[in-house]
């Protein structure tokens, strides 16, 4: 699940579709940024920034929570949604830069049964090999359906 679809998580489409990812969901609330998510793969759009309408609509798409949410937005409230939508031994990753004076609330209790928020540093990449890297994965991808992204 990808909270924000902005350059960021648009990218983050493209990526799990190129991995065979099955369930893209997409939570923003731009309906013509949705519109562009869909149109790149995203299986399911959710238009909202009220936690319990994404997460109930998460159950009517998927039948439990996901195991990995991924916030691109670094805003707060996305990001407790995102722990909150996501299992209780699942994973949140934050790409989006917060506030440094903003401060989140969560349940700790789900920390106890494994679930685990992570920022990513800049997805600790460097530019310079890994964006080569990936145009050689997608470039020598036996399927050619991925050839539309070079």
């Amino acid at each position: 699940m990808i909270f924000g679809a902005g350059g960021v998580g648009l990218s983050l489409i493209v990526i799990a579709k190129f991995l065979r990812a099955r369930n893209i969901i997409i939570v923003d609330k731009d309906l013509a940024k949705l519109k562009i998510a869909k149109d790149l793969g995203a299986n399911y759009q959710i238009q909202s920034i009220n936690n319990d309408e994404i997460r109930n609509e998460i159950i009517r798409y998927l039948g439990q929570l996901p195991e990995v949410s991924i916030d691109t937005t670094g805003a707060t409230q996305a990001i407790e949604c995102a722990y909150e939508c996501t299992s209780s031994t699942g994973r949140v990753l934050t790409l989006g830069i917060p506030d440094y004076k903003a401060k989140i609330s969560i349940n700790p209790l789900d920390l106890q049964f494994g679930k685990k928020l992570l920022g990513s540093h800049g997805g600790l990449s460097i530019p310079n090999v890994d964006i080569p890297h990936i145009f050689n994965l997608i470039i020598n991808s036996s399927n050619s359906d991925h050839k539309e992204f070079i």
